[in-house]
């Protein structure tokens, strides 16, 4: 009977290991079919009101010859035929998904994208904007190449009603280069040669954004692109530079936030303003030395911008925009004991000066 027993045991062990294994294949089997199964970019659009490009733009991204992307466009409350135009080519390419939603500003809309993201990297294209038919093959490439955090790609402005040309014919693999931290001591951003600037000619790894939970500050209304990559800036570790133009940035067009809104003295504030003291709350994210210096020269330059532009302008506002940024500014600088430099204190000078300090 003992022997018989034990038999049995050794049988029901025998047959749990083998579900387990089974189990266990099965589950790997699911996990990477649904990896294999990722697209390899996920490109998000936002799109408000821009009828007259659409088609081109949505023609520039369908067209890529890296075919394994979904493209992402959130329709963010146009009053136009855009969400028309986005329907018809979701009808025709599976690859194209489509979100509506009120107005609620890029920010807000690119976060929508994000969240439904399943490519192994992520990248922003403006509605009214081209990209050449190899943008995101040689993006990808190379990210898959020397795995970093960030690709850039070099970008050519051009006029609304000009014609253009990608010259792939003359796409240079050799102009590449790799940047990368050295130490983690010293400041990143100088470091990478990280551009600041726009997120649009840029793929960044997915991975890496959901692990330092970077998401677009919904309250930033412009300079919105410049805040989102200060917090990238702060943890990458890696970025590559093809010196190749592979993006094509329409300028002037009517309209645009770059052509009307730019010149709305009080939304920069509001804007810039928002900036600053996001910078503050994220503190802790800028971990290289001197680092509240650099935050602490990154505001001053924002104020700076905006008060130079507004008193270019005439803006009667003006005193009353210095003062506040010189609050903020002031109180991260007692509040941490940052050591300005020289050029920076004749800025803030400058900056009391608007304020009649």
């Amino acid at each position: 009977m003992n022997s018989s027993g034990s038999l049995k045991n050794q049988l029901k062990m025998m047959y749990i290991f083998l579900v387990i294994i089974f189990l266990l294949t099965l589950i790997g089997g699911f996990i990477f079919i649904t990896e294999s199964k990722k697209p390899k970019i996920s490109v998000i659009v936002p799109v408000y009101n821009t009828e007259k490009y659409l088609d081109e733009c949505l023609n520039s991204v369908e067209n890529q010859t890296l075919k394994d992307i979904e493209i992402i466009c959130v329709n963010d409350g146009s009053t136009d035929k855009s969400l028309e135009i986005l329907n018809d080519h979701a009808s025709k390419d599976s690859r194209i998904k489509v979100i509506s939603q009120e107005n609620g500003g890029v920010s807000k809309a690119r976060n929508a994208g994000m969240k439904i993201a399943k490519g192994e990297y992520i990248t922003f294209l403006d509605s009214d904007d081209l990209l050449s038919p190899i943008a995101y093959e040689k993006m990808y490439d190379l990210a898959k190449v020397h795995k970093p955090e960030v690709v850039k790609c070099k970008v050519l402005d051009f006029f609304e009603g000009n014609p253009i040309e990608s010259n792939l014919e003359n796409y240079d693999d050799s102009k590449v280069k790799v940047f990368e931290v050295e130490t983690f001591q010293q400041d990143p951003y100088s470091q990478l040669n990280y551009d600041n600037g726009v997120v649009w000619n840029k793929i960044y790894s997915r991975k890496f954004l959901l692990d330092n939970d970077l998401w677009f500050n919904e309250k930033v209304a412009l300079a919105e692109d410049s805040m989102f990559n200060w917090l990238c800036g702060a943890s990458v570790k890696k970025q590559v530079i093809t010196y190749n133009i592979l993006y094509f940035y329409r300028i002037n067009r009517p309209g645009s936030i770059m052509s009307d809104n730019y010149r709305n003295s009080k939304k920069r504030f509001d804007g810039y303003s928002e900036c600053i003291k996001s910078l503050d709350k994220n503190r802790e994210r800028f971990k290289f030395d001197n680092s509240d210096k650099w935050l602490c020269s990154t505001m001053i330059s924002l104020a700076y911008s905006h008060l130079k532009d507004s008193k270019e302008n005439s803006d009667p506002m003006a005193p009353y925009y210095a003062s506040e940024f010189n609050k903020l500014i002031d109180e991260f600088i007692k509040k941490y004991g940052v050591e300005v430099s020289n050029e920076d204190s004749k800025i803030i000078e400058c900056i009391k000066e608007f304020a009649g300090i």
